[in-house]
């Protein structure tokens, strides 16, 4: 999937979210919400490498994600990563999360 379609797939899905929502919701949290969405940024981006500690690794993302981080790389040489549901709390779900996988040193 290219990385535009990805875009307006997230957009998609926030909107749906956010309609959902509107019956749960005041307006004010509502526009609090569209208002931290607005402000996520690429002009940074966390890259981690190699992480063993998951837990850990979770956390940094979840950090990210509370700075509005949008972009998270994961560089694999000896050991795959997989998102803690416990620890991202569901912070994963917004990122534009890529992973590289490196053998011997080569991608």
């Amino acid at each position: 999937m290219k990385e535009q379609d990805v875009i307006q797939y997230r957009k998609k899905r926030e909107k749906a979210f956010q309609d959902y929502l509107k019956g749960f919701i005041t307006p004010h949290k509502l526009a609090l919400m569209e208002q931290v969405l607005a402000k996520r940024t690429r002009h940074f981006t966390v890259v981690l490498e190699d992480i063993y500690k998951a837990h850990n690794a979770s956390a940094v993302l979840r950090t990210a994600d509370c700075f509005g981080i949008q972009d998270i790389h994961m560089i694999e040489k000896e050991h795959a990563y997989q998102v803690n549901p416990y620890v991202s709390r569901g912070a994963a779900q917004w990122w534009m999360f890529g992973v590289i996988k490196m053998v011997g040193g080569q991608h």
